[in-house]
């Protein structure tokens, strides 16, 4: 928190002059690895051109309707909280939870200037931007946060006009805010409806909209809600007014007549709630431009336009995809509605339903991704829904190689893919009532089950490289061990709780060996739990990083300790060796921390710590470092980021990025971002030049070790097809591959198809990801004329 503190004191004194927008009109190359079933939000630009689309993982995909390619994905750091467009489109606000709003340039990307309130009461904590809003003329936008404040702000000429306060004489609280704003068309008048917590409305307040002058106030209703983009004219609101129906339903709000006026939409499902606060769905699709709007509920096969001039139900609209679509935007001439499908964001023309457009990504997020320990072979299982006993598609690649394989594994609907051995292709999938199943990926052999008495349940798996050794932690029965207990290493001392199996303490972990079925019991301190697991390359040895910052190494076929590795400086504090890894030749093992910003290395011969580095500074408060690894020259240290949550103190996203360190001198060398996933494969090549990623996002990525510099992405899409696209444009994959990329030019994309005969290079891919030892790819790429290749403006 006071490196937070400290960051928002540095940005607080940096002027608000205009930045100069770089805008090159070069086309570039955008690789298709966003992720539109990740997609919450999506906000059309006035002319309908260009869509953006927000998700869960905080990322802002800008794409091209007239292609239904990607333009470019915007590299905001911190949590977005809100999009608009300027009326001509040319320029994009972004509110976000580090209390700025960043203003850019649409054609080229660029970050123009960023606006933040001045901080109140000497608070010097970020308020997050948790309303943002702009004026019909757009000229002035209005962003709102906790502590129920507003501010106005003049576009054009990017200047502070005033921040209202509060109109009551109760303190501050994080838990009051302003719910909804609007400047009347006239540009005279400001309204405000304040909240408590879960959006409850209490008042309505309206202001000068020059001066920021009270002009009058009044309590609201008890039961009133706030809906998002609420205000549908200057005078009335929609709102949700809890009854009968526990989680809301939809009414028209008269600001002049102090009251509700019309019934707008009652839900289609209308239970009560457990707690009261369960949303039922529902969202409020508006335009400033029409008296028309649009509501939506989740899960329900149907849209319904309303008339607010009218209070009439205009008609409904059955969306194409059922109950499976989720609305995401409207267009602000109401033609055009965004739907969020399991595959792709459909556009479909809002008076026939028609299907207009569809958005797809070649990548898709998976739920395991594993890259082996030579770094060469990759094994990535897309996600599959919860319940579903629909095939999980699997595919396995060798990264030197322009071209992967994937096929499909059938299993039991509780059962899931926890753990993969690439060489041997296998993998061990298991279920919540602690069954384990074997499986062999060759697509020849069925499952088969794997016995685990005396466990009575598993809560984690790990295979060893060569898929004999498998590690389980689980619960054990009472008082029943029938295992084997590996022996403590002579001269250590063992815990006297290793292999006690009572009612009080039931966790225990086994080594399982595949071939012939022995479980044999590690014996570990049962008080220091084990938060990570690793497999030396060679599969002979194993290693456990502990709740309290220390890691052991054990034989993998006995058990047995061999060395046991001391916490890093503040693990005894509060932190831990959340992530672990071995060098690639097995003298080394690095950790990495989940509640502290450490990173780590253990010389293994000597026992010692080796070093001890910090990561830097960030917006985000709650990191975990997820992938860790080191170079094979030992000169080069990598971690990788995931994130916890997105909780109520947080205000940066770090998921997905990666920082290189020097290990001689504990430098960061390097930042790494392009995933917008948590890593959860690190590895680098054999002869250390480059780093390989990998991600929940679906993606594999190459960087240059040297510079930092990215140099390729693979995804397998929905359909197990691999892709390969490299920074300078050169691509490979299976017929249907050129979906792959985008040829970029301002805001128009065309398909890498347009360029088929100079970018599908499978010779040229092949080169680079063999270190390019004749330069045939730095020669290729410097070749490219360009010119031929720009799409049109």
């Amino acid at each position: 928190m006071r490196r937070t503190r400290l960051l928002y004191l540095l940005l607080a004194t940096l002027p608000l002059a205009p930045a100069t927008a770089q805008k090159s009109q070069a086309p570039s190359i955008v690789g298709n690895f966003s992720d539109p079933q990740d997609a919450d939000r999506a906000t059309f630009s006035p002319d309908g051109r260009i869509l953006t689309v927000s998700g869960f993982r905080n990322d802002l995909t800008l794409w091209d309707l007239s292609s239904g390619l990607p333009i470019r994905t915007l590299p905001a750091r911190a949590y977005l909280t809100g999009t608009v467009f300027s009326n001509d489109g040319q320029r994009m606000l972004t509110g976000h939870k580090d209390g700025v709003v960043r203003l850019w340039d649409t054609e080229s990307g660029a970050v123009l200037d960023g606006f933040r309130a001045k901080p109140r009461d000497n608070d010097t904590s970020p308020t997050p931007i948790i309303g943002l809003s702009i004026d019909r003329k757009g000229e002035h936008i209005i962003t709102s946060g906790y502590g129920a404040t507003a501010t106005v702000w003049n576009v054009p000429v990017r200047k502070f006009l005033f921040t209202i306060p509060r109109t009551d004489n109760e303190s501050l609280s994080s838990h009051q805010s302003i719910a909804a704003s609007r400047i009347a068309a006239d540009g005279k008048r400001l309204t405000v409806l304040s909240a408590r917590e879960y959006q409850k409305l209490y008042s309505a307040t309206t202001f000068d909209a020059q001066t920021g002058a009270q002009i009058s106030y009044f309590d609201l209703p008890d039961n009133v809600i706030a809906v998002d983009d609420g205000f549908v004219s200057d005078d009335e609101a929609i709102v949700s007014v809890s009854g009968e129906c526990e989680s809301g339903e939809f009414k028209l709000f008269s600001l002049k007549e102090r009251a509700v006026v019309a019934s707008v939409y009652r839900p289609a499902v209308c239970s009560k709630t457990k707690d009261g606060h369960e949303s039922n769905g529902l969202r409020l699709h508006a335009s400033p431009e029409s008296s028309l709007i649009v509501i939506s509920q989740e899960g329900h096969p149907e849209l319904t336009v309303y008339d607010t001039t009218t209070r009439k139900v205009e008609r409904t609209l059955r969306l194409p995809a059922g109950s499976r679509a989720r609305v995401i935007g409207v267009s602000r001439d109401l033609k055009l509605v965004a739907l969020a499908e399991t595959d792709r964001i459909a556009i479909h023309a809002l008076d026939t339903g028609a299907l207009v457009r569809s958005l797809r990504s070649f990548a898709t997020p998976v739920d395991q991704l594993r890259i082996s320990p030579n770094g060469m072979d990759v094994v990535s299982q897309k996600e599959r829904p919860k319940g579903s006993d629909a095939p999980v598609t699997v595919g396995i690649r060798k990264l030197d190689s322009p071209r992967g394989s994937a096929f499909t594994v059938a299993l039991p609907a509780d059962f899931t893919l926890e753990d993969i051995a690439a060489e041997p292709r296998v993998a061990l999938a298991k279920n919540e009532k602690g069954d384990i199943l074997l499986i062999s990926l060759d697509g020849k052999s069925a499952p088969r089950s794997v016995p685990i008495a005396p466990l009575t349940s598993v809560a984690r798996v790990r295979l060893s490289p060569d898929g004999k050794i498998a590690i389980l932690d689980g619960v054990v029965k009472a008082g029943d061990s029938g295992s084997t207990k590996a022996e403590a290493k002579p001269g250590e001392a063992k815990s006297d709780k290793a292999g006690e199996q009572d009612s009080d303490d039931p966790a225990a972990t086994f080594v399982l060996n595949l071939a012939d079925g022995k479980m044999t019991e590690v014996a570990i301190d049962k008080d220091n739990e084990v938060m990570s697991v690793a497999f030396a390359a060679a599969g002979d040895r194993f290693a456990f990083g502990f709740r309290d910052g220390s890691a052991a190494i054990f034989d993998a076929r006995s058990g047995r300790v061999l060395k046991k590795l001391p916490r890093y400086p503040k693990g005894e504090d509060d932190g831990d060796a959340g992530a672990i890894a071995f060098s690639p030749d097995g003298t080394l093992l690095a950790g990495g921390a989940t509640f502290d910003d450490n990173v780590f290395v253990w010389d293994i011969a000597s026992g010692k710590l080796m070093r001890t580095m910090t990561l830097p500074d960030s917006l985000a408060g709650y990191r975990i470092v997820t992938a860790v690894a080191v170079s094979p020259d030992r000169k080069t240290f990598a971690a990788g980021l995931g994130h916890r949550a997105i909780s109520s103190g947080d205000v940066g996203r770090e998921a997905g990025g990666i920082y290189l360190f020097d290990l001689a001198t504990g430098k960061l060398r390097h930042t790494l971002r392009g995933h917008t996933g948590a890593i959860t494969g690190l590895t680098f090549s054999k002869d250390s030049k480059d780093l390989v990623s990998g991600g929940y996002d679906g993606t594999v990525r190459i960087w240059d070790r040297a510079t930092g510099k990215p140099m390729a992405t693979a995804a397998m899409d929905g359909d197990g097809r691999w892709s390969i696209v490299t920074e300078a444009g050169f691509y490979t994959g299976p017929d249907g591959g050129d979906d792959a990329l985008s040829l970029v030019r301002g805001t128009r994309a065309v398909s890498g198809a347009a360029a088929r005969s100079m970018l599908s290079r499978p010779d040229l891919v092949e080169a680079l990801l063999k270190g390019d030892p004749d330069g045939k790819y730095r020669a290729a790429a410097r070749a490219l004329d360009w010119s031929k290749l720009a799409p049109a403006r």
